[in-house]
């Protein structure tokens, strides 16, 4: 199908896509008209209870998941309920293999991770290993704390799953535990951090 805006085609969907959830999310009118690009089109249809039911549903089931897995990291404690809730309902959860590179040292970041399962090493000048991140421990926030580009490369040092949360989302859920972080922020693992940043100041 064909999705038309004042007169110009802005997308073709084909099979297994789906149009029209946007108008019965937010009961508003609907955007675009949508026209059978082909011969004949075969649709399933969902009323409006039922799509909505279904997406409260598989929204209440990824925020008992992802709050399962937030158990081990140690921030939370300091969180209510409903900031708990909030913070589930943003994130995204992510696998990566043995080797993959989750930040590379110069880019500027757009997410920060929080270790559910695995390790990841941080990788410094000279290739040297900094340290070991595992279970309950974030990567890169620092670098949205003090809005700078990343300072490391981190790379997954065994199969890992994190969830992951976007710059857009970072002050509004984790507002209430910056102090944590910038706390943190000062332990020993982080002096090679802190001696780059101060490198980078001169």
């Amino acid at each position: 199908v064909d999705i038309v805006k004042d007169g110009t085609v802005v997308a073709t969907f084909g099979r297994g896509e789906g149009f029209g959830e946007m108008e019965l999310m937010y009961a508003c009118r609907t955007a675009a008209t949508v026209v059978v690009a082909t011969e004949k089109a075969v649709c399933w249809r969902l009323g409006r209870s039922t799509y909505r039911n279904i997406v409260m549903r598989a929204s209440q089931e990824k925020r008992v998941l992802c709050k399962k897995s937030l158990a081990a990291v140690p921030f939370l404690e300091s969180m209510t309920p409903w900031q708990q809730d909030h913070l589930a309902d943003a994130l995204k959860p992510c696998a990566f293999s043995k080797g993959d590179v989750i930040l590379v040292a110069g880019d500027t970041p757009t997410a920060i991770h929080i270790i559910t399962e695995g390790t990841a090493q941080v990788i410094g000048d000279n290739h040297k290993e900094i340290c070991e991140l595992t279970a309950g421990e974030l990567i890169g926030e620092l670098e949205f704390l003090n809005q700078h580009d990343t300072i490391a490369d981190v790379v997954a040092a065994t199969e890992m799953s994190t969830l992951k949360l976007t710059q857009e989302h970072f002050e509004l859920c984790l507002g209430p535990v910056i102090n944590f972080l910038k706390e943190n922020s000062l332990t020993d693992k982080y002096a090679y951090y802190r001696e780059k940043r101060k490198d980078q100041s001169i």
